[in-house]
């Protein structure tokens, strides 16, 4: 399911550390309308061992992550740009 940021050279437990130095962070779950045009939302879970870092490309992916699930979660904006160079999604899906 989805999208992940995998920066190059980042530990598995480094990804909110990456989206600190790269990104916005968020002191809560934006709305989907809130979202600047040239960002996208992407959600940081701590899984214990590792960290995921989630694109949420569209509004039904942003609902999802954001329901608890006992996990702790923080939220970043990133230019799309950036989502694109370290993920395998691509400009066209954010459209």
């Amino acid at each position: 399911m989805g999208f992940y940021i995998n920066p190059p050279n980042c530990t598995p437990l480094g990804k909110s550390r990456w989206l600190n130095e790269n990104g916005v962070a968020l002191p809560t779950v934006p709305t989907w309308d809130d979202i600047p045009a040239d960002c996208c939302v992407v959600c940081c879970v701590n899984n214990g061992a590792f960290e995921a870092a989630a694109i949420a490309d569209t509004s039904r992916e942003l609902s999802h992550f954001a329901e608890p699930d006992g996990r702790s979660k923080q939220w970043f904006y990133i230019e799309k740009k950036v989502a694109v160079e370290n993920s395998t999604i691509e400009m066209k899906d954010f459209e």
